[in-house]
């Protein structure tokens, strides 16, 4: 399943270079989006924010339909001392990671404002876990510290509104490892992510 999605992704990405036409790069050849993100819907794991910086290149820029293709970069925070699935837990979880994205945004309008997008992605994420485990009844106290690397891939999915070169969205971003490889199935774990974004994107002529 991991060699097929990164095969897939990696053809997706030649042929959307290769197929960039001199038009498309005088119209609107670069975009930067930048997102805050918090898992405010599901606090069970703890207090959460990051923030998600994407740099993509336009393939095709027409009147309802645009695809760019580009690299993204995540980093989270996680307040480990409020999570309910880990007691007598004090400590915090650092999440970040670089990937390659793909993504499609549709103008249903006539005007060029309102769109809706989906965005596929692949690539490593790296946890890091730091902090102190107790419990009350034996007095006993341990200090952790866990660093984890994993090939990472999902989708994102936006609704936002463009005006001229600025654009504001709403974003979730989820990630797929973990519901189609056998693991855990928590939306919300490091292995299987749903985060919720705002941000906004500018493109560069």
């Amino acid at each position: 399943m991991k060699k097929f999605i990164v095969i897939a992704l990696t053809s997706l990405f030649s042929y959307g270079v290769s197929a960039q036409t001199d038009s498309t790069r005088k119209s609107h050849p670069f975009k930067l989006d930048f997102l805050l993100s918090s898992d405010f819907i599901n606090t069970s794991y703890g207090s959460h924010f990051g923030s998600i910086v994407k740099a993509k290149w336009a393939i095709h820029s027409g009147q309802h339909l645009e695809w760019f293709m580009g690299i993204a970069s995540r980093h989270s925070y996680l307040q480990e001392s409020s999570n309910r699935f880990t007691e007598y837990v004090d400590g915090f979880t650092l999440d970040g990671g670089a990937y390659f994205v793909s993504e499609l945004l549709l103008y249903p309008f006539r005007k060029k404002h309102f769109f809706i997008g989906v965005e596929p992605y692949a690539g490593v994420t790296h946890t890091f876990s730091k902090g102190t485990w107790k419990t009350d009844f034996d007095n006993h106290e341990r200090t952790f510290k866990h660093h984890y690397t994993y090939f990472d891939y999902g989708i994102s999915q936006s609704i936002g509104v463009r005006i001229r070169q600025f654009s504001i969205k709403c974003e979730a971003w989820l990630s797929l490892k973990g519901v189609l490889d056998g693991g855990r199935s928590r939306l919300a774990d490091f292995d299987s992510r749903f985060l919720p974004s705002i941000g906004f994107g500018y493109y560069f002529n």
